[in-house]
């Protein structure tokens, strides 16, 4: 247990220190919205809609998958995840509706849709099942999450697509932005 502990404790810091870097050298999200059933695209090829809670979610992850149980097989990877309410710079707390967050076997094209890849892992958090992976910074509050699948679903493209979605209650939806991690073939 406290090798799991001490892994978590790193991986924390690594993502710090991804934040830091992406601040610092500026990020930039583009997103979509649904107004009374009309898209309005702001260059985004994935879907990204607003929903009455947040403008954005961002996802980033750890550069490369984790190896959890020394076999030299990668087996997870840490992402932190910030939404982002209108208006705001800094990412809030989730206080209702669902985070969703899906691993894809291999690189999801922008026109492929979510049928056409295998999904190696789909993990939803309730509001209240994120309250631990809570965590305050400079950016405001973000979720420390691991993604670990099983020896039998494991990756067999060298890469993995990583995407968050968030539900509100009232069914409006917000995706991040895909995200591509390489986890050796």
């Amino acid at each position: 247990m406290i090798y799991g502990k001490r892994i978590l404790y790193h991986a924390a810091f690594i993502m710090s220190c991804v934040v830091c870097v992406a601040v610092l050298s500026g990020c930039e999200t583009t997103s979509s919205s649904i107004v009374n059933g009309q898209t309005d695209d702001a260059g985004s090829s994935a879907p990204a809609y607003r929903t009455r809670d947040f403008a954005e979610l961002n996802l980033l992850q750890m550069p490369y998958a984790l190896d959890l149980d020394k076999d030299l097989i990668p087996d997870a990877i840490a992402i932190q995840v910030f939404a982002v309410k209108p208006g705001k710079a800094k990412g809030s707390d989730i206080v209702h509706g669902e985070l969703e967050i899906t691993l894809f076997d291999g690189f999801r094209k922008g026109e492929q849709t979510d049928d056409s890849l295998r999904i190696i892992k789909r993990q939803t958090y309730t509001a209240e099942d994120l309250k631990p992976f809570a965590q305050k910074s400079l950016l405001g509050i973000s979720y420390h999450l691991l993604l670990r699948w099983d020896k039998e679903n494991a990756p067999k493209e060298g890469k993995v697509t990583l995407r968050a979605r968030y539900t509100d209650p009232q069914g409006g939806v917000l995706y991040s932005s895909d995200n591509v991690v390489p986890v050796g073939s």
